[in-house]
């Protein structure tokens, strides 16, 4: 099922996992949709946020860094890419984005098949390399760290190495920041 993690704007708190809560939301809360179903034990993995109300100025700038890395890695995916590269690429180019940028976060993705994550991950040490017919994801960071004022973004799809680049199989599923 869909995994809903939650985070009141302007207070940092642990994710909540699909569970009734006593606080309704307000305005700038962000809502982080993670997850996917599954079929015949295969899984699927797609992340998407959502703000209540308009997002704030910061709220927009972690999500427009998030798609510039996420943006950067989705054009190397592709066979020979090296798991290091789904790292350092998209950082690169958060970096020069906002050279102020540094992520907590330390992968960019993974493989996934039985299980939502399974091995190799995209980090800094991953000299693997992608080969057709992998499924895999792409999840790229825009997090307010470490202030942790607001949630911020991590866009994530899913795709098929193809023997000339990839497949987007979680295509259609808009990646803006979703507002309600």
């Amino acid at each position: 099922g869909i995994i809903i993690r939650g985070h009141p704007f302007g207070v940092f708190t642990p994710a909540f996992t699909g569970r009734a809560v006593d606080r309704k939301f307000a305005r700038g809360d962000q809502l982080m949709l993670d997850g996917g179903p599954t079929l015949k034990g295969y899984h699927t993995d797609i992340q998407r946020q959502a703000v209540i109300g308009e997002p704030s100025a910061l709220q927009k700038k972690l999500h427009k860094l998030a798609m510039v890395g996420y943006e950067a890695g989705m054009e190397i995916i592709k066979p020979g890419t090296k798991g290091k590269d789904l790292w350092r690429i998209p950082l690169e180019a958060q970096r020069k984005e906002d050279p102020s940028y540094s992520p907590s976060w330390r992968f960019t993705g993974h493989s996934i098949g039985l299980r939502i994550h399974e091995p190799p991950s995209w980090i800094a040490e991953e000299e693997g390399e992608l080969i057709p017919g992998m499924v895999i994801t792409l999840e790229v960071a825009g997090y307010d760290i470490p202030q942790r004022r607001v949630m911020g973004a991590f866009p994530e799809d899913m795709f098929l190495v193809t023997a000339s680049g990839h497949e987007v199989l979680s295509e259609g599923l808009s990646r803006e920041l979703w507002v309600g």
